[in-house]
C-alpha cells in the first residue's frame, strides 16, 4: 500500500506546472477568502446578483418585485424589508407571467403599500 501523503504531494507538485489546455487546480488554502456579501435588502437580497422569486401563480411575486424596484429606483427606505435609504439606482425587472402594460407598469406607478 502506498503512502497517501506522498501521492498528494506529487499531485500538488504537478499542479505547479502549467500545461496548455488543461485546467489549473489550486488548494483551498491558496484561494482568497470569500468576500462578505453586499446587500440590496439586508439579509434578503444580495446586490449585483440575479435573484429568482419562485412560487405559485397569483401570490404577488411580480408585485413584490415592482415594490422593491420602486424603493431602489427612488431611494425610498423600506426598513421593514431591510432596504435602507440610498441614492436612487437602476434595476432590471424581467416578468414572465404578467403583462407589462396592464399589470407591471400600472403597479409601479401606484402609491407604495404601507406596512401593517
Amino acid at each position: 500500500m502506498t503512502d497517501r501523503t506522498d501521492e498528494y504531494a506529487e499531485w500538488i507538485a504537478e499542479d505547479t506546472i502549467a500545461i496548455d489546455g488543461m485546467p489549473k487546480r489550486w488548494r483551498a488554502t491558496d484561494l482568497n477568502p470569500a468576500a462578505q456579501p453586499r446587500w440590496l435588502a439586508k439579509g434578503r437580497l444580495p446586490r449585483a446578483a440575479v435573484i429568482l422569486l419562485i412560487g405559485d401563480e397569483g401570490i404577488g411575486k411580480s408585485l413584490l418585485w415592482v415594490w422593491v424596484a420602486a424603493a431602489i429606483t427612488t431611494g425610498t427606505p423600506r426598513p421593514e424589508f431591510g432596504i435602507p435609504a440610498r441614492d436612487p439606482q437602476h434595476v432590471i425587472i424581467a416578468c414572465t407571467e404578467d403583462e407589462w402594460c396592464t399589470t407591471v407598469r400600472p403597479a409601479s406607478r401606484s402609491p407604495a403599500p404601507t406596512s401593517p
